[in-house]
Formats: structure tokens, sequence, C-alpha cells
């Protein structure tokens, strides 16, 4: 499995500098095949739980909404197709894929598609990507790992559990379970 990464820097129009990084993973035939056997590709790498960015991602596609009424009306009012229904479709249809667009570019839950498929990352500094970069090694080496485990999965596997001295099973017991 190989990693890639792709580095752009970018400035807008108020002459802020962006960092852009762009990454892969490229799988060879024996690991892919182990991918689409147990349908890795949905499973989720890293889960970062961010409401306002759900709540911003609802606002954006009501206000585009609202805003597009508009512009689709005069659209449809031009191509003689008026219809109250339709104008009110395409516009809450404009707003809903604004709305995800925003989510999508946001989010910072990252599945194992979006790194099959290759995903950017947009990074406020050059130490933010540096840390991006580190971070998406560090991950991609843990699923590497898992897949290289699945080649095991198919079968029966015994583990055998040793009773632990009493003062020590006590401590153990304490603790709680490891998950």
């Amino acid at each position: 499995m190989d990693l890639l990464f792709k580095r752009e820097q970018k400035t807008n129009n108020h002459q802020k500098t962006n960092f852009v990084l762009w990454a892969k993973i490229e799988p060879d035939s024996e690991e892919n095949a182990l991918i689409n056997k147990y349908k890795m590709k949905d499973a989720m790498l890293i889960e970062a739980v961010q409401p306002k960015l759900i709540r911003n991602s609802i606002l954006i596609s009501f206000v585009i909404a609202i805003v597009a009424v508009v512009p689709v009306n005069i659209f449809a009012f031009s191509a003689r197709m008026y219809s109250p229904m339709m104008v009110f479709g395409a516009a809450v249809l404009i707003g809903i894929v604004c709305g995800y667009i925003y989510y999508t570019q946001k989010r910072e839950t990252i599945y194992v598609k979006d790194l099959l498929h290759g995903r950017k990352f947009k990074c406020k500094s050059v130490i933010e990507l540096a840390r991006k970069e580190a971070f998406l090694e560090s991950i991609t080496n843990y699923f590497r790992q898992v897949v290289e485990s699945a080649k095991h999965w198919d079968g029966q596997e015994t583990r055998p559990i040793t009773p632990m001295p009493p003062e020590e099973a006590k401590r153990f017991i304490l603790s709680g379970p490891m998950l």
C-alpha cells in the first residue's frame, strides 16, 4: 500500500495564504481484494464529532434555498415553465446540494473511501499541513495493518486465557475491561 501526497499553496483575494494537502492510498491487488471482500470502503478511519458543522450546513442549505427562489423563479417564468411547486422544489434542491458540498468540504471525519479516491484537506498553515500529513500517515499505517490482519480472518483461532495470581486478578477486575 502506498500513500500519495500532493501539496499546494493558494492565496485568496484577501492575500491570505491557504495550504491544500491531497492524500490518496493505493493498495496493491491483494489488498484491494481484501478491502472489497470485507467491505472496508465505508469503514470510518477517524470520527470527528462536529455539531456546529451539521448546524451550519443546514443553515447554509436553508439560506441558499431562500435566496435561490428569485433566480429560479425568473428562469422558470422566462422559460414559460412557471409552476410554484417547481420553483420551490428547485430552490430546495439547490440549497441541499450547496449544504452537502459545504459539509463534505469541512468535515474532519475520514472514511477509507475518501483515501481510496483521494481527498483534499485545507490547512491554515504549513505547520497544520505537516501535522495533517503525519496524522494521515499514521492512520494509513493503522489501516494497512488491519488489511494485513484480514488475510487471516477466515477460519477459527484459539487463544488460551491463563489464570492470573489472586492479587493481580483482583487489580485486573477492579480496573475493568480494556476496550
